[in-house]
């Protein structure tokens, strides 16, 4: 049984910032069908997405990459 809603995040590869994703209450049974890839004997008390990239400040700032 899990334990609540899955939850979304952004994440920075640069420099480490993370922001909270908004999914919408449809999103829950798409994010849950990958319950049952998991490995043989696991439980599962939560599903996270997990977005990686680079945010808008490092993409376009003075480092940015070319």
């Amino acid at each position: 049984m899990l334990r609540g809603p899955p939850t979304g995040h952004a994440v920075c590869q640069a420099c480490g910032r993370i922001v909270r994703l908004a999914l919408a209450p449809t999103d829950g049974p798409n994010l849950e069908a990958f319950l049952d890839r998991r490995p043989d004997g696991w439980s599962a008390q939560g599903i996270s997405l997990t977005i990686t990239g680079l945010c808008t400040t490092c993409r376009t700032g003075p480092s940015a990459p070319r």
